[in-house]
Formats: C-alpha cells, structure tokens, sequence
C-alpha cells in the first residue's frame, strides 16, 4: 500500500490482513483459554494464583524492558513504508532491535537480581521466590517476542506480526502442558513456567530471524539515524504503556495483598476468561496501528474515521454474544472452563466483560492517539486513569473482596475509554465509536471482497 491508494484496494488490503488477524488471533485466544483451563486441573489453587502473579510480573516488566520500542517500530516503519521511504524504514527500525535487546536483557537481569526484593515489598508469596531465574529469563525473552511481533506489524505483515506475536508460543506451550496433564494429572509452577520460557524463547528466536532477514533486505540508509528522533516518540509511549498496566492488571495484585491465595486464583481465571470479549478487538489492533500512521501521514482523516468506527462496529456485534453468556451463565461458564471450584468468581467475570465490552465498542482511542503524535495526551489520561483504579479497587478489596475488586475496575475501564474517545474527538475532529451507520461501510468492505472473486 503506497503512493495513492484507491478505496477499493484499501479496503481489500483491509480485509485480507483482518481475515489473516481473524486467523491467527482465533487460534491464539483459543490456545490461550486451553493453557489457562489445563494449568486449573495441573495446578493447586495456590500456585494458580502464583502463576498470574508470575505471569503479571513477566508482561510488566516486558513492558518496561521494550522502552516503548515496539509501539514506536510500528508508528515509524509504517510511516516510513507509507511514504516510500524504505532505508528510513531499515535505519530506523535496526536501531529499534538494539536498544530494545538491550533494554530487555537490563531488565532481566535487574529481576534476577533484585526481583525477589521488590515482591517482598508489595506482598508475601514464597513459592514466587524460588522461580526468580526462570521468571527473568521468561520476561526477557516475551520483551524480545512483543518487539519482533511490532517490528512485523510496522511492515503490515499481519501474518509473520500474528505468528510470532502470541500464536506460536500459545500453540508450543498448549501442547506441552496437554501432554504433561495426560502422562502426570499435576505438575510445580516451576515445570510450568518453564514450559512457558521454552515456548516464548523458540518463538521470540525465530521471529528474530525472519525479522532481520526482512530488514536488511532493504536498501541502506545514506543517514544515521539520530537516538534522539526515537526517544522522543519512545519515552512517553513507554510510559502510558506502564500506566494501562496498572490500569488492567493492578486489581490483581491488589486482591493479593489483602485476599487468600485461593481468591486470587478464581479472579486470575475469571479475569482471563474475561479476556475473550476482546479477542475479536485484538484483530483491529493486530491490523489497524500501521494504517492508522500511514493514513495520518497522508492526512486522510475521514477515511481514517470511516476504517475505526467500521471496525469497533464489527468487533461489538461479534463480541456481543459472548459478552451476554459472560453476563447471563457467568458461573456456569467458569465452571465449564476452569471446574467447579472456580464458578465461585462469576460476579467478578460479569463485571469485568461489561468493562471490556465498554472497550470494544469505543474502538481504538488510545492507540489511535499513540500512533498519530498525542502520545502524551494519552499519558496523562492513562495516569489519570491508573490512579482512579488503584484507589478503587484498594476500596473494593478492602471492603468487598474479590467482587468489590472487580467492579472497581470495571468503572475505572469505563470512565478510561470515555476520557481516549473525547481526546481524540478534539485533537483530530473523528470518532471511533460504534454506530449503525458504519454497517454500510462493513458491507461494502465485503462486497469488494466478493466482486473480486466474481
């Protein structure tokens, strides 16, 4: 896609990326569940809830090892690539793989070191304290896998971005854990994550590979390439990134500082489980980010608006149906996945579908801001929402337990994407909310797709 694409061959780009994301992200999410209902029956309740600790551990600190790198690969490669400017692209994007390497071994080895410190800080689970090695290592190797799978997304190569960004290692570690459920019925968290580490380790590798080879096959830069260009975009990119961490994964920490063991692991598998409502959404963010920054680039704002809001509207009546069974059979639900001891947590999945229902049909507010220039807007909204949540769910845990826990972060998703949808209405004049007007734009889509074939 460059120069002066049409509508149409837009929209068949569009639909031929979202069938490969569709794919791909359906077969994760379903990797993903299958791991999550296979560790239920491996592991005790207790090392459940240790397990998403260790697991909230690795996406935080992969968070803070990528520097915001990956965000940033995506917005300037396919700026780049959008504006024909290919060794820009193989300049920047190199120099991206270095710092973020860097960055991520840095982290790694702080956790190693310090890792154990720190948790003892916050709360008391030993069982977390003799896998310190095996959680650092994980974390290096989900910041490198989170990097290679952006730095594909920049290219807007959906398939390689969906492969190494998840899929693989979902696939990888599902069928390890399956074969270990049928030969043993029970395994140590420390079997299982480093299971984990081997499956992200292999995907993360590989990816790498493909990557480089992708990379240098394009002509050279005549210009270096400045840290200074990057940075300015990475750090405040790096930072609302840590902030939507505590916005999403703070509640369970939280519950764990005030609640048993056994607790947290029926909100961890109710949470996940939650996860779902958005595995359509993940479409939209696994094609969107690289056009949203070429079609800014271009200032081509009203086709920009026509692709968001056809997309939110997509992905909510997909994501319809599951949202009403999370709401109606929630204990049900989690008794089917998990077993029955877990059905006890179906307020908390009930609640926490509603909010990330709320978040599909908003659309892609935040990353729609982080990918044309208002990264720091977004900032300030995510901080602000961050404080909101870690205030509330104190208060719900306090007072309410798992369920007060849950609902505090509903609200706190809630009054988040309000706050990204207004933003964006007044710094780029479009919205990116649902509406039953861009049911149109999705049939034409598809028509497209169908004269094609004709």
């Amino acid at each position: 896609m460059t120069g002066g694409s049409s509508p149409g061959s837009l929209r068949l780009h569009l639909l031929s990326s979202g069938l490969w994301a569709a794919a791909g992200r359906g077969m994760t999410g379903f990797a993903e569940l299958a791991t999550y209902a296979l560790l239920a029956r491996l592991l005790t309740p207790a090392d459940y809830g240790a397990y998403f600790l260790a697991m909230s551990v690795v996406l935080f600190g992969a968070m803070l090892g990528s520097l915001g790198l990956n965000q940033a690969a995506v917005r300037f490669v396919a700026a780049a690539i959008g504006l024909n400017q290919e060794a820009r692209a193989r300049a920047l994007l190199l120099r991206i793989l270095k710092l973020g390497l860097i960055g991520s071994l840095v982290i790694a080895a702080g956790y190693f070191l310090f890792g154990e410190w720190l948790l003892a800080l916050f709360l008391y689970v030993p069982v977390l304290f003799t896998v310190t090695g095996v959680v650092a290592l994980w974390l290096a190797a989900t910041a490198w896998q989170r990097l290679i799978a952006e730095g594909f997304r920049g290219f807007h190569d959906i398939r390689n971005a969906t492969l190494f960004g998840g899929l693989l290692s979902s696939a990888l570690a599902v069928g390890a854990l399956g074969a270990l459920w049928r030969l043993q019925g029970q395994a140590r968290l420390s079997s299982v994550l480093a299971i984990a580490l081997i499956a992200t380790g292999v995907s993360a590798l590989w990816g790498g590979w493909l990557l480089a080879r992708k990379v240098l096959a394009l002509p050279p830069a005549k210009v270096a390439v400045g840290d200074r260009e990057i940075w300015h975009v990475a750090w405040p990119l790096l930072l609302t990134t840590l902030t939507l961490f505590v916005l999403t994964q703070i509640d369970l920490w939280i519950l764990a500082a005030f609640r048993p063991a056994e607790e947290v692991a029926q909100y961890g598998a109710a949470s996940r489980l939650a996860l779902v409502t958005m595995v359509v959404t993940s479409i939209l963010y696994a094609v969107l980010p690289p056009l949203i920054a070429r079609q800014h680039a271009r200032q081509e704002k009203h086709q920009l608006e026509r692709i968001l809001r056809a997309g939110a509207t997509l992905t909510g009546v997909i994501s319809l149906p599951i949202f009403v069974l999370f709401v109606v059979a929630p204990e049900w639900t989690l008794g089917l996945v998990y077993g029955g001891f877990y059905a006890d947590a179906g307020a908390v999945l009930a609640l926490l579908a509603a909010g990330l229902f709320v978040n599909v049909i908003t659309g892609m507010r935040g990353n729609v801001l982080m990918m044309t220039g208002h990264e720091r807007t977004e900032l300030v909204i995510s901080l602000v929402g961050a404080a909101l949540n870690v205030g509330l769910c104190v208060l719900g845990a306090v007072y309410a337990g798992m369920t007060g826990v849950a609902l505090a972060a509903m609200s706190a998703m809630m009054i988040q994407c309000l706050l990204e949808a207004l933003a964006v209405r007044r710094v780029l004049g479009i919205w990116t909310h649902a509406s039953a007007h861009s049911l149109g734009d999705i049939k034409r889509l598809f028509d497209v797709r169908i004269a094609r074939h004709d």
